[in-house]
């Protein structure tokens, strides 16, 4: 446990001195909103007269000027310019950052942040997409699908992929580490069983989702369940969550914890019946647990 504890705390000021902001590393995103994303028609070259323009700014303060803020302890700002032809497919291209942060192997944040932003675009069907990251903290991602734009209706059907609570070990994992072993022993819960659910999480954080189904994905990872309703100005969601993983020791330390229903991963998919019910099973397929949780009701 010392070991672990002087690992933790070694990697975490290796961590601040690349970039990452302390709060991010300890409690995971803060910003609860949907990823900016950019869809322009297109027919999937990457040479023409349309441009999308990308802008990442890490450090304290935001910048207006840019639509996507990453706290960090560097002040730097990236940009992005992307050239296509019309066309009739689509275009799609965002930014993100590391949401979640592993302190214990720093190496594994490379794979977490490529699979952090290759789920921003590949659950939306396409053909191709490339991802550019930068100090392995953010990136940009862009991608081409020929599938149509589709327009939310009444009484279409909503799928969850994924569970929510996923990243509870982990932040629990950290408390532990930063003073509250005690805290847990207390509540019967040890912290290698923690550490091993965490390492679950890292896990599954790195898996890519490939939808193909003809279905509206919204990757709703950053903004977390209690913010869904806001999605559409005209429509509100009638959802029954899933059972959250770790559902046992949620009960036991939801004080603790802020937020403990985010995960690593939350996608919902939207449409007919049917179309759902295929983009579920080829999540199914692929390693998430994944489930019709409810409807889609006028306001």
């Amino acid at each position: 446990m010392i070991q672990l504890q002087r690992k933790f705390f070694l990697n975490l000021s290796q961590l601040v001195k690349q970039g990452f902001h302390p709060a991010l590393l300890l409690t995971g995103c803060q910003k609860r909103a949907l990823p900016v994303m950019k869809i322009i028609n297109s027919n999937g070259d990457l040479r023409g007269d349309l441009k999308i323009n990308l802008c990442i700014r890490m450090g304290l303060r935001e910048d207006k000027s840019c639509e996507f803020f990453y706290p960090s302890t560097r002040e730097i700002t990236y940009k992005k310019e992307i050239s296509t032809s019309k066309g009739n497919g689509l275009l799609l291209a965002s930014s993100e950052g590391l949401l979640l942060i592993d302190a214990i192997y720093p190496e594994r944040n490379k794979e977490i942040l490529r699979a952090t932003l290759s789920n921003l675009i590949t659950i939306w069907g396409v053909k191709w997409y490339e991802i550019e990251t930068k100090d392995n903290i953010v990136g940009f991602v862009w991608g081409f699908t020929d599938r149509i734009y589709m327009e939310v209706k009444e009484g279409m059907k909503v799928g969850m992929i994924n569970r929510p609570g996923g990243t509870l070990p982990v932040k629990l994992l950290y408390k532990a580490l930063n003073g509250n072993i005690e805290y847990l022993e207390k509540r019967g819960i040890g912290i290698n069983y923690i550490y091993e659910l965490a390492e679950e999480t890292f896990s599954r954080a790195t898996k890519i989702l490939k939808l193909n189904s003809n279905v509206l994905p919204i990757n709703i990872t950053r903004i977390g369940i209690n913010n869904i309703n806001s999605l559409f100005a005209n429509y509100s969601l009638k959802i029954q969550l899933p059972t959250p993983w770790y559902a046992e020791i949620m009960r036991e330390i939801a004080p603790l914890i802020q937020d403990p229903l985010q995960s690593e991963l939350l996608v919902l998919v939207i449409g007919e019946k049917r179309e759902v019910e295929d983009a579920l099973q080829e999540a199914e397929k692929q390693g998430f647990p994944s489930f019709l949780v409810g409807e889609v009701l006028r306001r």
